[in-house]
């Protein structure tokens, strides 16, 4: 449907090269020691409408708990023994949400002490549940029940987008789509929260996500990762719907603490760091990759770094790249949690590969800096 104002896809990128690494085993998640249950307080009495809001609230949170399952079940680790810095490359960007190619090192902060958090946590959650519903309405559509995915798109969105969802999914457009036997399935992966404005009735959320698409032509489904913006928008007090959606938006930094803009930082300049790397100064590259990152990732950089550059030669080429979007998934003081979307290029004698890549990084706040972790990567199908 080529009017669809769902996103498109990409062309995809040729196949990775031979050299490409094998994963490697994910370090396990610390866990922390199981709270300790307070005292029960006395029974007091709650009205209705408390009922129903701590009820919704809860029903919220219980979607984003079953979406941090699929996730974690789906991420590989990014960073792999062998060439896998070879394969991937990113630019940073000046804080701002536009990239660059500016390579920066840990950063530092005196008042690190006080933490990365976010300032409204339970609008912030609010937000991105409503975006994991929307989303899939309006990517989710079969030739065959065109009128139920109209239904369903025009209940989550509003204003320009609203309206062109739905000379999208009518009239000629929609016959156009029944005639090819258009089918659409988007499943959410992970999603994260970026720019709220200061009335937190407007927000921007970064959607990784993997869309099945088949045809009369090509009736088995294709799987291909899309990377969305959603703007979502809050109406009263608990409506939340699609004003925009975006191929690759860049979703911004949200509302927090000092520390959580110094962490997004450190983290967009240390994916950087550790994935760009050019034949005439390699070593140079290698030390400030290693400058921005504590173990795990900084083992498995310093081990991967002769493959690495011996690939690099033999296959006469280097690297470049940007980073597309990021946003906050989780922040907790003295960790963050982030998505990275980005595009890498390998250029070398033969021409150009573009390869698109969605990363979760994980940057933790040691001795006063922030320092990145770990590296995970979404497959690419």
């Amino acid at each position: 449907m080529g009017d669809v104002p769902s996103p498109g896809r990409r062309p995809r990128p040729r196949p990775t090269p031979a050299d490409a690494p094998a994963p490697v085993e994910p370090v396990p998640a610390s866990v922390g020691p199981e709270p300790t249950k307070p005292e029960p307080a006395p029974a007091q009495p709650v009205s209705r409408a408390a009922r129903r809001k701590a009820a919704k609230r809860a029903d919220v949170q219980a979607r984003l708990r079953r979406l941090r399952l699929i996730v974690i079940v789906g991420l590989v680790v990014a960073v792999a023994a062998g060439a896998a810095s070879v394969l991937f490359a990113f630019t940073g960007d000046d804080g701002g949400g536009t990239a660059s190619s500016h390579r920066t090192g840990a950063s530092t902060s005196p008042a690190a002490a006080a933490g990365a958090v976010l300032t409204d946590a339970d609008q912030t959650t609010a937000f991105l549940g409503a975006a994991t519903a929307d989303v899939g309405a309006v990517t989710t559509y079969d030739y065959r029940r065109l009128d139920d995915a109209l239904q369903a798109g025009l209940g989550v969105t509003t204003g320009a987008y609203r309206t062109a969802f739905q000379r999208a999914m009518t009239g000629a457009a929609a016959e156009a789509t029944k005639a090819q036997q258009v089918v659409r399935q988007f499943q959410v992966l992970e999603l994260g929260i970026g720019q709220i404005n200061s009335d937190r009735t407007q927000a921007k959320v970064l959607i990784f996500g993997r869309q099945l698409s088949s045809d009369k032509a090509h009736p088995q489904p294709q799987p291909s990762m899309v990377t969305l913006c959603a703007t979502i928008v809050r109406q009263g007090t608990d409506r939340y719907l699609i004003s925009a959606l975006e191929q690759d938006g860049e979703a911004g930094v949200p509302p927090g603490s000092p520390e959580l803009g110094r962490a997004v930082e450190a983290a967009r300049a240390e994916v950087v760091n550790a994935l760009t790397f050019t034949r005439n100064q390699f070593d140079t590259d290698q030390r400030r990759a290693l400058a921005g990152a504590t173990d795990p990732l900084r083992s498995q950089l310093a081990k991967q770094a002769p493959a690495t550059k011996q690939a690099m030669d033999k296959g006469n080429y280097d690297l470049t790249g940007v980073v597309v979007s990021s946003a906050v998934t989780t922040a907790a003081g003295s960790s963050v949690q982030l998505m990275v979307a980005a595009d890498s290029t390998r250029a070398g004698p033969g021409g150009s590969d573009v390869t698109a890549i969605r990363y979760e990084v994980v940057v933790n706040e040691v001795d006063g800096s922030w320092l990145v972790s770990q590296l995970r990567a979404l497959p690419s199908q």
